[in-house]
């Protein structure tokens, strides 16, 4: 049986990061040997950027019913797709592109984060809008936490 644990890594090793997992641990006999498998937590301040992404998109645009639409068209004009045969009686063969999930069992926090720039570049095309417009509205709106890095070395003067 699999048990998803969070960790965060100190000066000592890895130590849970919440009750649940502290629970967990507890739960195992010491002694046990145990094999992991360890990835970077997703963002959640990153998460809801794309999801405010998304609604910024719907709510500027005619194009869409609900922001799940918005997110399968972002996945499908950066090219986040899986290529499927399919055979169509009237066509034939041919190739259909579907949405890829990004899902953390998909995507790790590292692939998302690139994913999320990507997305970000293609809905600045779309809406003619510049990146630090963008970013600058999404931020104060959605994620405050959130700072980008090119704004951050602005201000900074680097």
């Amino acid at each position: 049986m699999a048990t998803e644990l969070r960790l965060t890594r100190t000066l000592r090793g890895f130590e849970p990061s919440d009750d649940e997992s502290r629970e967990a641990i507890k739960a195992i006999k010491i002694g046990t040997e145990m094999k992991c498998e360890v990835r970077v937590a997703r963002d959640g301040a990153r998460l809801r950027y794309f999801f405010g992404l998304c609604k910024t998109v719907l709510d500027n645009t005619d194009e869409f019913l609900n922001t799940d639409a918005v997110k399968e068209s972002i996945k499908l004009g950066i090219g986040w797709v899986n290529l499927v045969q399919v055979y169509d009686e009237e066509k034939g063969w041919r190739i259909e592109r579907t949405p890829k999930s990004i899902s953390f069992a998909k995507m790790d926090e590292v692939e998302f984060r690139e994913f999320v720039k990507q997305a970000e570049h293609y809905v600045c095309m779309a809406l003619g809008v510049t990146s630090d417009q963008l970013a600058d509205a999404l931020t104060d709106y959605i994620a405050p936490g959130l700072r980008r890095e090119a704004a951050s070395r602005s201000k900074v003067g680097v």
